[in-house]
């Protein structure tokens, strides 16, 4: 989920006296299958506590990215995926 999403989605249900926390996971099916994810929690540190138990039935792996607030995890997911991009295309031009 982008991160403006995720914002307004986490002030929607605080209004609501409920938590949103932002879980990204990374890893595909094969990881998933040996419960070995990664999981990265954003939001409330006693609510990430609560549910940390849960999570590690797929992932042993689990983060609580403190202090960052909800969707800063996204925006720094994003800038991780650009940079592996900007890699890539520097490696296939050396390639070349």
């Amino acid at each position: 989920m982008a991160p403006i999403p995720s914002n307004a989605i986490s002030e929607a249900v605080s209004n609501r006296n409920m938590v949103y926390l932002d879980t990204p996971i990374r890893g595909g099916t094969v990881s998933a299958k040996e419960g070995s994810l990664i999981v990265k929690l954003g939001g409330d540190p006693s609510a990430c506590e609560k549910v940390k138990d849960m999570l590690r039935a797929i992932s042993n792996s689990i983060y609580h990215n403190r202090p960052f607030p909800v969707a800063c995890i996204q925006y720094k997911q994003s800038a991780n995926s650009e940079r592996q991009a900007l890699q890539l295309t520097g490696n296939d031009e050396t390639v070349e």
